[in-house]
């Protein structure tokens, strides 16, 4: 019986991942084969585990011609156009809504999230400076940077947002030096307690959004994020994962299995698309979010060394 669990659980999770890697990859997917795809994968169960991985396989074969579409290239020159345009260097680049976290929509942005250094003269002056570049193109780039002097004083404060951006899954440009310099650092400078509030205020927003008879999914996504986020945090103590199937071991097989299919769901309705809410799964994220409010209180802070993060700076400055 335990065995059987087990296969279960691992069908389930190829599942969410294969339909990630399907509203991943292709930006403008054909609605008549996601369908197909979907119902291939709409009673795992009934397979076994060789002919699952077959059919994800095939899956995967089929995705592969449309990958070309996909919108690296644009997002590559994008950033180069930056960094002429304002004579920087973006040191990382990454994904950092819907599209990380794998429930993105069929209309969702690109929401590239980025870290960027200007030559060593810019820093110094006694005179504040703009310390961000954003941008918004025709095409769904929803462009936000951070000067690396901005990065630090957020990273000080243990930015959550920050933070995740170090675990995307979806990486568009990184300089191999700063990351290995910087990425030690942001685990430090995490603080369990200033993270989980941060995701604790934004579950309630969402809960109390999502206290309706029709919700509209994308709220939905958020409040299940936020609530398995804070809930991770207290759980494991450590930075959270950005990937939303990563949390889902947070829950139990029944929960998992609801919102498995809400993911699939969502990879073929827009964003302002609203549902009949589950108020058996709402019963669970408020249970949850007050369980996170309770438990949070008793979070450590972080261990942020100020002598280690300036020699860290000089350091990045200095990188060829």
């Amino acid at each position: 019986m335990e065995r059987k669990k087990e296969i279960h659980q691992k069908l389930h999770f190829i599942r969410l991942q294969t339909l990630s890697l399907i509203s991943h990859t292709l930006h403008s997917q054909p609605l008549q084969l996601y369908h197909t795809l979907t119902h291939l994968l709409s009673n795992p169960q009934t397979l076994l585990i060789k002919k699952y991985y077959a059919t994800t396989l095939r899956i995967t074969s089929l995705t592969l011609p449309y990958k070309a579409k996909t919108m690296t290239p644009r997002i590559l020159e994008k950033i180069k156009e930056v960094e002429a345009a304002k004579g920087v260097e973006v040191l990382l680049a990454v994904e950092s809504g819907s599209r990380a976290w794998g429930f993105a929509s069929p209309d969702s942005d690109y929401d590239i999230r980025f870290i960027y250094r200007h030559e060593k003269d810019w820093y110094l002056t006694p005179w504040d400076k703009d310390e961000t570049i954003e941008f918004m193109t025709e095409d769904d780039l929803d462009g936000s940077g951070w000067d690396l002097r901005k990065t630090f004083h957020l990273l000080l404060k243990s930015n959550a947002a920050l933070l995740s951006w170090f675990y995307s899954p979806i990486v568009y440009k990184s300089d191999e030096k700063f990351v290995d310099l910087f990425k030690p650092l942001a685990d430090d400078c995490f603080s369990p307690i200033a993270v989980s509030y941060h995701y604790l205020s934004m579950s309630k927003k969402y809960l109390e959004a999502c206290r309706r008879d029709e919700v509209k999914l994308k709220s939905y996504f958020y409040c299940l994020r936020t609530t398995l986020t804070g809930k991770w945090i207290i759980e494991k103590g450590t930075v959270p994962p950005v990937l939303f199937s990563d949390l889902l071991v947070l829950t139990d097989d029944k929960t998992r299995r609801k919102i498995e299919d809400l993911v699939a769901l969502k990879a073929t309705k827009g964003e302002t698309y609203f549902h009949p809410n589950d108020w058996e799964l709402f019963g669970f994220l408020e249970k949850t979010t007050k369980e996170n409010d309770e438990k949070s209180k008793s979070l450590a802070g972080s261990k942020a060394n100020k002598h280690e993060m300036e020699r860290v700076f000089k350091e990045i400055l200095k990188i060829k």
